[in-house]
C-alpha cells in the first residue's frame, strides 16, 4: 500500500476532533512500527531475555520468564 493510502486511513480512523499532534503521533507510530518490523524480519534485534540481563534488571520480571501477556 502506498504511503499516501495509508496516511488517509490513519486520518480517516481519528476521531472528527482530533488535534494536529494526534495526527503526528498516528504517523509517528505507524512509521517505528514500520522500522521495527523491518529490523525484525532483518535480524537486527536484540531478545528480550539478552536486554534484560544486560541492563540488569531482576530475572523475576515476566518477559524473562517467558510472558506473552501482562
Amino acid at each position: 500500500m502506498k504511503q499516501k493510502q495509508v496516511a488517509r486511513q490513519l486520518i480517516d480512523k481519528l476521531p472528527d476532533n482530533a488535534t494536529w499532534d494526534d495526527v503526528v503521533y498516528e504517523m509517528a507510530m505507524c512509521r517505528e512500527i514500520e522500522l521495527g518490523l523491518a529490523d525484525s524480519d532483518a535480524n537486527r534485534t536484540t531478545p528480550a531475555e539478552d536486554v534484560i540481563r544486560d541492563f540488569g534488571f531482576p530475572v523475576t520480571l515476566p518477559i524473562a520468564l517467558g510472558a506473552t501477556k501482562p
